[in-house]
């Protein structure tokens, strides 16, 4: 007879971890008692020595589904005579914390199948889960994962529901959000308070009818999507002109009616975090043309509640759906954060929507859904957020406890604790007020859950950034890490290797060394530090930020750079879509050098192509002319050729686009067709990275490239670039952890700041 003591660190609780522990014991005939603690999982066993080594190993090798052991330490300990049976034993908060936070998970098909029996005392319950399913991080308010720590300690259980939580053969056992029509969270209309909540929602949305849908992490929108009169009317409501809406499918046959699926998409869409995914329309897509106007891509999820489910499924036979597809768009006001409160919502949108389908159970920390794409080479992240945060992620050695502040847009934090870095869901632009408290209420959560004492911050080099002026303010000191470099170090911590690398950071605009807007950046990096290589060739952006938004700014600043004033003779359609005086005037601010800014941006290079080929004049959503750009790319039939370029100078050096735009320009007024000119400048972009990383090469005898930055999300470019390089011998990385837009920027920060601190 033996007895151990066992700590297992990890996602161990709420995850079916305990009842999974004493199912096991009893299996192998062990005694002993397990417990949640602050720092993860406490047990201890006895019994016989073969039966304590199948314990252990089934504990490190086939722990419950939802569960990540990341270690387990074991101690012997005398053994206990007359100890008889295993016992849960209840939670111990005391001492610093550690434990891993699960993230919200859908519905598991245990659930669902009693969801929709009719014999069962849940069926048509819209809260139904168990510990295999449903929320975690949004109801949680403290650690260790208890009831009394989520907002379903307003609930108390009935006693059918109590037997199954005390109950160790239940699959609800201890499964803290437990309850049912009798005992738990129920849904209710915010407007029409006398009606059947879910039969009135599905009547309205049939009708064509604007409803908001109060979901785990916070509220949806929607609207049918075959309809166009109400995508319409939604666009309007949310001052939301063009960006494509995010799509919720019933099932994977309605959503082979309206993309093209791959398998690997069909793996992302059955995912048990339900990420939307961004997949290639069908040619014969049914629905409203207003969904995802001038691209070929569309993002889908599958219903990922039970909530969700009812709505389409409510009464209908098995396989039927009361909607082909549903806009599931984010409830939120440009630049503020998801609502996650009905009084808020209803001030927000009350009056565009027929009716709120809200309900009684709380949401404590607001989560937006995440996004996830794919290439070639697998599926990366668009936005890393519900059912994946806060997992954390690995950094490469231990470090301060650091509040890493991301980017200014599309804005995540990170709290670094030991090897972990905790990265936060998608916050938004900080610009705006409400977002920018959002992003320290966040930061204050991940701090209160993680009993982390931060001892300094990260930030982003750019003085003027909200982020930065409040890292100053925090009385800590302040480590300011250079935009692209956070880029590269992200895609270095992901792959756990210190570099250095030839780093590829293109994106929009980053503040750079020089105090000049970089965003096409060739770089040598390690996870220290950086030296700048070379760069794409300046591009003037009159009227500065509001070139961003006006991308046929930046096309005409580009034939003024290569013609002057006659750039007003050029047959363009750019010239047929803009006013003559406006241009007239650009071009006088341009031959002063008025109010005018330079970047060596590859974002903004793709917004100039994309007017120069009439494709965008004027942007409605971050990234839009990028987008469209890809999409006439897609419809081009290869081979692509190149058109010309050339490296100039020493080091740093000057990838010289100025050839490529002029061939570009020739072949538009020559009337070549447009996506052949789109697909033709991706070929020359992953040509010139392929160039830039060859020089680099000769000089520094480095072989591994690692791509980041926004313009990365480029699938297109993706895959040419990797086939270049990988031709010309290099090992090729992307992000893959985290995205490889600003959403990645605060993991970036987290590994510099551990590794710097190592060296200092």
């Amino acid at each position: 007879m033996k007895r151990l003591f066992v700590h297992v660190d990890g996602v161990v609780q709420g995850v079916g971890f305990r009842p999974f522990v004493y199912r096991l014991a009893r299996e192998h005939g062990l005694t002993g008692w397990v417990k949640n603690t602050a720092q993860g999982v406490d047990l201890e066993v006895q019994g016989r020595e073969a039966g304590l080594n199948a314990f252990i190993d089934s504990l490190r090798h086939k722990p419950p589904p939802l569960s990540q052991v990341k270690s387990l330490r074991r101690v012997d300990q005398d053994i206990r005579t007359g100890e008889k049976g295993f016992t849960v034993l209840e939670s111990s908060p005391q001492g610093r914390t550690t434990v891993l936070i699960s993230p919200d998970i859908t519905i598991c098909p245990d659930c669902l199948r009693e969801l929709f029996d009719a014999g069962h005392r849940k069926h048509l319950y819209p809260f139904i889960n168990c510990t295999n399913c449903g929320p975690r991080y949004s109801i949680i308010r403290a650690l260790p994962y208890d009831r009394v720590h989520t907002s379903m300690a307003a609930f108390s259980m009935c006693p059918p529901c109590q037997a199954e939580y005390d109950d160790p053969g239940d699959r609800r056992f201890h499964a803290q959000p437990n309850g049912c029509a009798r005992c738990g969270p129920r849904l209710g209309l915010v407007k029409n308070t006398q009606a059947d909540p879910l039969p009135h929602t599905i009547s309205l949305l049939k009708q064509g009818r604007i409803v908001a849908i109060k979901g785990i992490g916070g509220f949806h929108i929607a609207c049918r999507a075959d309809l166009t009169e109400p995508v319409k009317r939604l666009r309007a409501n949310k001052r939301r002109r063009q960006k494509p809406f995010a799509l919720m499918v019933p099932d994977l046959d309605h959503a082979r009616r309206i993309a093209r699926l791959t398998q690997q998409d069909i793996t992302l869409l059955r995912h048990r975090a339900a990420p939307i995914v961004l997949v290639k329309k069908h040619p014969d897509c049914p629905l409203s043309p207003l969904i995802a106007p001038n691209l070929d891509t569309i993002g889908l999820m599958l219903p990922y509640t039970p909530l969700h489910h009812l709505l389409f499924r409510l009464g209908l036979p098995p396989g039927q759906a009361h909607f082909s597809a549903l806009v599931m768009t984010s409830a939120n006001r440009r630049g503020r954060p998801l609502i996650k409160e009905e009084q808020a919502l209803l001030e927000a949108f009350g009056d565009e929507c027929a009716d709120i389908l809200g309900h009684d159970r709380a949401i404590v920390n607001r989560i937006d859904d995440s996004v996830i794409a794919a290439d070639s080479a697998g599926p990366f992240f668009i936005r890393r957020s519900r059912g994946f945060a806060p997992l954390p992620l690995a950094l490469p050695q231990a470090g301060k406890a650091t509040l890493c502040l991301g980017a200014e847009k599309t804005n995540t934090i990170a709290v670094t604790q030991g090897r972990h870095a905790f990265l936060s869901g998608y916050i938004g632009d900080v610009k705006t007020l409400e977002t920018f408290d959002y992003m320290r209420e966040t930061a204050s959560t991940l701090q209160r859950l993680y009993a982390v004492d931060f001892t300094q911050v990260a930030c982003d080099m750019h003085p003027r950034y909200e982020t930065s002026r409040w890292a100053g303010s925090l009385g800590l000191p302040v480590l300011k890490v250079q935009h692209h470099h956070a880029h590269i170090a992200s895609v270095l911590g992901e792959r756990e290797y210190p570099g250095p690398v030839i780093g590829i950071a293109f994106d929009g605009t980053g503040y750079g060394t020089d105090a000049t807007g970089w965003g096409g950046e060739i770089l040598c990096a390690d996870t220290r530090a950086f030296t700048r290589e070379g760069f794409l060739s300046p591009l003037a952006l009159p009227g500065g930020d509001r070139a961003v938004k006006e991308p046929y700014r930046i096309a005409l600043a580009c034939l003024h750079h290569l013609y002057g004033k006659q750039a007003l003779a050029k047959d363009l359609p750019l010239f047929t879509t803009c006013e003559g005086p406006g241009l007239r005037v650009l071009m006088d601010m341009l031959e002063k050098g008025l109010h005018t800014v330079q970047a060596t941006s590859a974002g903004r290079l793709f917004d100039a192509v994309s007017s120069l080929l009439g494709l965008c004049r004027v942007i409605s959503y971050q990234g839009q002319a990028a987008m469209e750009l890809e999409a006439a790319a897609h419809s081009a039939r290869p081979p692509f050729r190149s058109y010309p370029f050339h490296l100039t100078g020493g080091t740093p050096f000057e990838i010289n686009t100025w050839p490529m735009v002029a061939a570009i320009v020739e072949d538009v007024e020559a009337g070549r067709a447009i996506p052949a000119i789109a697909a033709d400048f991706h070929r020359t972009l992953a040509r010139m990275v392929t160039a830039a990383c060859l020089r680099v090469r000769d000089t520094r005898a480095m072989d591994r490239v690692a791509l980041s930055g926004g313009v990365l999300q480029n699938r297109l470019l993706r895959d040419l670039a990797r086939q270049d390089l990988t031709e010309a011998g290099f090992t090729v990385w992307f992000n893959q952890v985290v995205p490889p837009g600003d959403g990645g920027i605060a993991y970036g920060q987290a590994v510099v700041a551990v590794c710097r601190e190592a060296r200092d």
